[in-house]
């Protein structure tokens, strides 16, 4: 007779978790990348093809305001996304990781930003909506793989390992890990990496407000 078991999963600085938990930081963080980045890569570049936004450049509206709906509607709908993903989960599989509230919010929001930032990185390359969202699904799928989202990145190769340390996504999960009590919390570590992905974020998003024409109609 074949008997299974089941233990938690640790890793170096890491502590105990089932697989599962492990998981539910992998939907939380590709939840998080659906909400920031294919909001620009289809919802906007959808506007823009459709002259949609060229329309509103006849009315009061202002770029700076669209461009804060649009930043503020997906973050919420990220932040509720990923509350609503752990409720469940507790109810359903009795998840036991011990979250830090007050740090998890504020990375979901400032991940999602940066999410939104790498979208207009790619809005700026692939002027069509369709190549855009290819491009994007592709690059989700890289770094689902070499960013520890479902499996630990100590896992990979060296070589990987490294590669990773360059995939944004491998930072947002980092820190998501962190504040989901999958490992300790450094404080000093958690401020460098969430100010700097503000900073980023912020820029590039500022970058697309001002480069945005929506006079033009994209074919």
């Amino acid at each position: 007779m074949i008997v299974v078991e089941k233990s938690a999963l640790t890793l170096p600085g890491q502590q105990g978790f089932s697989p599962l938990e492990y998981i539910l930081l992998g939907t939380i963080a590709i939840a998080v990348v659906s909400s920031g980045l294919f909001a620009i890569t289809g919802f906007y570049l959808t506007f823009l093809e459709k002259g949609v936004l060229r329309r509103m450049a006849a009315t009061p509206l202002r770029k700076g305001d669209f461009f804060l709906g649009l930043i503020f509607t997906r973050v919420v709908v990220a932040v509720f996304g990923a509350v609503l993903i752990i409720v469940v989960g507790r109810l359903l599989f009795n998840f036991t990781l011990n979250f830090s509230w007050v740090f998890f919010i504020p990375y979901v929001m400032v991940s999602t930003l940066l999410m939104m930032a790498l979208g207009v990185l790619i809005t700026l390359v692939f002027k069509n909506r369709e190549n855009a969202n290819q491009f994007a699904g592709f690059l989700v799928t890289v770094m689902i793989f070499f960013s520890g989202i479902y499996l630990p990145v100590e896992f990979l190769p060296d070589y990987l390992q490294r590669i990773s340390n360059f995939l944004p996504l491998t930072h947002v999960a980092t820190g998501l890990r962190g504040t989901m009590g999958i490992e300790p919390l450094v404080f000093s570590e958690y401020s460098l990496n969430i100010v700097g992905m503000l900073v980023i974020s912020i820029a590039l998003l500022i970058f697309a407000a001002w480069r945005s024409k929506w006079g033009e109609k994209r074919a």
